[in-house]
C-alpha cells in the first residue's frame, strides 16, 4: 500500500482521495516504460533523471529488447516486473501509449507521468480521441496522470525526478511548489531557482491535463507539509469557476501566486 511509502512526509493526511497523488509524488517504485540505453532517447534521459537524483526506491526500466539500462535490470513488459509499481513514466509513441496505460491498470499502478506527445495538443480528431481513451483507461484503474505532453515533474524532498531533464536533480529542497501548463516556463523557473539558490518543493508540468488540473491538485498541495507556498502558471482553463472556488479555500491556508498567460502583466 502507498501508505507504507518511506518517502511520505509525516503528517500527510491518509485519505482515500489522496492515494493516487501519493503514488505520483511519493512512490516506492517507478517503472519507465520506453526506457532506452540510447542517450539520444527521452527514455534514456528519464532513467538518468532518476539515477542522478538518487531515487531511493526501486527503478524498473521497461523495454522489449534491452537487458539492462544504466545498469538497472530491464523487463520486456510491465507484467514481468516482480514487485509492485507505484508510478509509471510513459515515454512511448502516442499510438502505443493507451496499451501501455492499460498495462499499468492491470498492474495496479496508481500514478503515471505521460511524457508522450500527440494527443489533444495536435490539430485534428485523432489526438482528441487518444486522450479521451487515455482518460477512460485511467478512470477504470483509478490512475492519476500528469500529462500527456509534459516534461514531467520533480518532488525534490522525495528525491524523485520524473522528468526528461536530469539537471533538475540539482534542485535544492525548499518550500515553493510550481505548477505550470508550460514546460518552457517550468524550465525557466527551475534554472533560475538553481542559479539563485532558491529551494523548491515540487515542480509540476501539467501538460494536456488528462485528469489532473490545477483544481484537482491544489487540495493535495494544501495538505502537503513540504509545500509552503504555490506558484501557478496558467495558459487556459476549461472550467475557471472550479479553479477559483478551490483557490478561495487553498489561499486561506497557503500563499498562492498565479500568472495567467496573455493577461497578467510582467512587472
Amino acid at each position: 500500500m502507498i501508505s507504507r511509502c518511506p518517502n511520505r512526509p509525516k503528517g500527510m493526511a491518509m485519505t482515500r482521495e489522496n492515494d493516487a497523488f501519493r503514488a505520483l509524488f511519493y512512490p516506492r517504485s517507478v517503472a519507465v516504460i520506453g526506457a532506452s540505453g540510447n542517450p539520444s532517447k527521452m527514455g534514456h534521459q528519464c532513467m538518468l533523471s532518476l539515477r542522478e537524483i538518487a531515487f531511493p526506491g526501486r527503478i524498473y526500466p521497461i523495454h522489449p529488447q534491452e537487458k539492462e539500462v544504466l545498469e538497472f535490470p530491464a523487463y520486456p513488459n510491465l507484467n514481468q516486473v516482480p514487485g509492485d509499481v507505484d508510478l509509471a513514466i510513459l515515454v512511448v509513441p502516442a499510438a502505443e501509449a493507451i496499451a501501455a496505460l492499460e498495462a499499468c491498470r492491470e498492474k495496479g499502478v496508481k500514478g503515471a507521468v505521460v511524457i508522450t506527445a500527440g494527443f489533444r495538443e495536435i490539430e485534428g480528431p485523432e489526438g482528441v480521441r487518444l486522450q479521451r481513451e487515455m482518460a477512460d483507461v485511467a478512470a477504470r484503474g483509478g490512475i492519476r496522470i500528469i500529462g500527456p505532453n509534459t516534461f514531467g515533474m520533480v518532488n525534490v524532498h522525495a528525491r524523485l525526478n520524473a522528468s526528461f531533464t536530469p539537471i533538475f536533480s540539482r534542485l535544492q529542497p525548499g518550500g515553493i511548489t510550481v505548477v505550470s501548463q508550460s514546460g518552457g516556463v517550468s524550465h525557466l523557473i527551475a534554472y533560475q531557482a538553481m542559479d539563485e539558490g532558491v529551494g523548491l518543493a515540487k515542480l509540476i508540468g501539467l501538460g494536456n491535463r488528462c485528469n489532473v488540473d490545477f483544481a484537482d491538485l491544489l487540495p493535495f498541495l494544501a495538505e502537503d507539509e513540504e509545500t509552503r507556498c504555490i506558484i501557478l502558471f496558467i495558459e487556459g482553463q476549461d472550467n475557471p469557476r472550479a479553479l477559483m472556488n478551490v483557490l478561495k479555500t487553498v489561499a486561506l491556508r497557503k500563499p498562492v501566486v498565479a500568472m495567467k498567460a496573455g493577461s497578467t502583466p510582467f512587472p
